[in-house]
């Protein structure tokens, strides 16, 4: 017969141990603050959150800029992205604006301008705006158009900045109606925190086109490097690639992230998040969502987190390195849905069930941050 003082503490140890390898992390989302839309935030070195959102009409609205200080469960007071009314946009949900941090505590914000944005960009373009704020300021500089001859905007750019005070802010378009297949990502540099940029220029010399109507997404590693997330356009073939330098200096690498045969845009978003070892990303692909690691030159093989119907993916890396990958389910054309996430460990396998909260708004999508205490929080 087993002896229970010693089958019990056993048990109890093989148990303790088990609790040790898995990750403790779990997810929080909640509604934007202020009920915006599409969220995007970032959490700083000090343990500060950082979110913008829009708010107002779909087509002519405003975005905002919170802060939620480290420790702290309320954010401050929204002050305004952009300094001209009604310079934003929404619809679509692949326009929408995009937050980076940079050195010593700037703030850097672009988006896809309205309609009625100013300053318009050559011939009267829509314009990709840009604005910035230190971190003891109480409002955004100016808004800026950093267009000067890539037109054509229409799937929204991004914005990357390092700890060098390096700024890169990313669409894609090209001269005056251009077909997909001649439009190209092009990078407006700055090296000085945002005051001054050089004119945009192309990121890569392969033609591969670029799906008009399909968002991009920049990034950077902490090491001078810079990745750019995008769909080209060949006919039938919007492949989603990835072009990165894994640090300053580096020539572009390109790569085929996940091919797809499609007749028509699928008005789709990805995103990048930094990692402990090189960058994750996802996107939206025949599949569903899926995402994948990213370290040196090599990119790792996808892990699809969900199928048909799945858009709008967002991700990040906890301390101990889980994963949390969220999206909408249900969302499209004016239509809201509902937001799905699941958490990985540090080795991509799933842990636990799947989240699922309904109300997503019409036009919005999610974002997600790992919490200095090792859990996500998401919005949307």
């Amino acid at each position: 017969m087993p002896n229970p003082t010693v089958a019990v503490p056993s048990l109890l140890w093989l148990f303790a141990a088990i609790l040790a390898v898995l990750p403790a992390s779990e997810l929080i989302a909640v509604r934007a603050p202020n009920d915006g839309l599409q969220p995007q935030a970032l959490i700083a070195g000090d343990g500060s959150v950082h979110l913008i959102y829009f708010a107002g009409p779909d087509n002519a609205g405003n975005v905002f800029y919170v802060r939620r200080a480290a420790g702290e469960t309320a954010f401050s007071a929204p002050i305004q992205v952009n300094g001209i009314p009604g310079s934003a946009v929404a619809l679509g949900s692949i326009r929408g604006a995009r937050l980076a941090l940079g050195r010593n505590g700037w703030i850097h914000v672009a988006w896809n301008g309205s309609a009625a944005a100013s300053p318009k960009g050559p011939g009267n373009a829509v314009p990709m705006l840009y604005a910035r704020k230190s971190a003891t300021a109480t409002a955004f500089e100016a808004q800026r158009c950093l267009m000067t001859w890539a037109v054509g905007l229409d799937g929204g750019g991004s914005v990357a900045a390092d700890v060098t005070g390096r700024v890169y802010v990313t669409w894609h378009g090209g001269k005056p109606k251009v077909a997909e297949s001649g439009r190209q990502v092009v990078i407006a540099a700055s090296l000085n925190d945002g005051e001054a940029f050089a004119e945009e220029a192309p990121a890569i010399a392969e033609p591969t086109g670029a799906c008009g109507c399909c968002a991009m997404q920049a990034g950077t590693n902490g090491q001078g490097g810079l990745a750019l997330l995008y769909r080209s356009a060949n006919g039938m073939q919007r492949d989603m690639l990835l072009a990165w330098a894994e640090k300053t200096g580096d020539a572009i690498r390109l790569a085929t992230v996940s091919p797809w045969k499609v007749s028509s845009c699928p008005m789709s978003t990805s995103a990048i998040a930094p990692a402990k070892a090189g960058l994750l990303i996802a996107w939206e692909d025949a599949a569903g969502v899926s995402w994948a690691r990213v370290v040196g030159s090599k990119v790792g093989d996808p892990i699809t987190v969900a199928g048909k119907g799945a858009k709008h993916p967002a991700l990040a890396e906890a301390t101990d390195g889980s994963i949390a990958v969220v999206w909408t389910e249900g969302t499209g054309w004016a239509k809201g849905g509902s937001l799905h996430w699941q958490l990985y460990d540090p080795q991509g396998k799933p842990v636990g069930a799947l989240g699922r909260k309904s109300g997503v708004p019409p036009w919005s999508i999610p974002t997600v941050i790992a919490e200095p205490s090792g859990k996500f929080s998401a919005w949307y």
